[in-house]
């Protein structure tokens, strides 16, 4: 079997290092910036010397996006050149996923750009986590794609800390999928509720209504990602007007932007705020006064599919 070489960006050398950890693996790179802000990459495997026939795994989540795509870029054809066996992206969080369709005219379908960026990097494949939007993963030909589900974290933490009777909620219509996806797996396969919004602007919710029961329930809204958590928190506060017990949050992204940590700790509607580390946040900046944030570390489950991949074998079992 080939030796399998694990690299990092920026923002994916904490994950690389303890996915190297987990698989007793090599690989490391120096990702540094010109003055300018130009990205600058040199690959440093130490004793290994080279990646050259080795099977390669970069990891980089995207956020911020326009510092972490060309690392990955340019660490892609750093180790093209260097004549690898295998190149894979490890991408636990895909930026622009979300800009998937023309929403007015004259915009751009944003994530079709980032998918011919991937698919054009000289990469063989790509390991994605909870995309925003499976449709456009066809758009990434000529690239293998393996796509992993924040379920398969999250729903052994929920069976353990949800008290019957409760209820899976969809903070929109566009969740509805993943609410319905989430109940199954979490035994209420025939009740879970949407959050049905109006927004005036992106990232602004104006109006809510609650399509389903929360009356003496616990209520788990689960979504891909957290932005500035505006619309989450506008649903804790309806399903708590509509008699909810208890108001649990997850989002495989934890993005939290614009002070959205600080908003959450003061909104009283929510009990609990779950994430992955798929974005990686310093421990002070999830520092909270009175909300608990549960942070689920995503490094087990990308190194045993990373492992998979490796020696050829099916990535289904890793499936929730």
């Amino acid at each position: 079997m080939k030796d399998r070489v694990i690299l990092g960006g920026r923002a994916g050398e904490p994950l690389a290092k303890e996915v190297r950890r987990i698989l007793l693996a090599d690989g490391k790179a120096e990702v540094s910036r010109f003055r300018d802000g130009e990205v600058s990459v040199q690959l440093d495997l130490g004793d290994q010397g080279n990646v050259r026939g080795k099977d390669v795994f970069i990891i980089n989540p995207t956020h911020m996006p326009h510092d972490n795509i060309f690392d990955l870029l340019m660490l892609t054809d750093a180790v093209r050149r260097s004549l690898p066996y295998r190149i894979t992206l490890v991408v636990p969080y895909l930026a622009y996923n979300r800009q998937d369709r023309k929403t007015a005219p004259r915009t751009p379908i944003s994530a079709a750009v980032m998918m011919k960026l991937l698919a054009n990097s000289g990469a063989d494949g790509i390991l994605l986590l909870d995309v925003h939007s499976e449709a456009t993963l066809g758009m990434l030909d000529p690239l293998k794609v393996d796509h992993l589900y924040g379920s398969t974290l999250a729903v052994p933490h929920f069976r353990s800390i949800l008290k019957d009777p409760f209820v899976i909620a969809a903070p929109d219509h566009g969740a509805a999928g993943r609410a319905r996806s989430y109940a199954k797996r979490l035994g209420q396969p025939e009740d879970w509720v949407i959050f049905d919004k109006v927004r005036t602007r992106p990232g602004e919710t104006d109006r809510v209504t609650l399509i389903g029961d929360v009356a003496g329930k616990d209520v788990l809204l689960v979504d891909d990602m957290i932005d500035s958590g505006g619309t989450m928190m506008k649903d804790a506060i309806a399903a708590k007007a509509n008699g909810a017990r208890r108001v649990l949050a997850y989002a495989t992204h934890g993005i939290l932007s614009e002070g959205a940590v600080k908003k959450f700790d003061e909104c009283k509607a929510l009990d609990g705020l779950t994430i992955t580390d798929s974005i990686s946040h310093a421990p002070r900046f999830l520092r909270t006064r009175r909300l608990k944030i549960d942070v689920l570390p995503i490094a087990p489950l990308v190194a045993r599919a990373i492992h998979n991949i490796h020696s050829e074998t099916s990535i289904s079992k890793l499936l929730d």
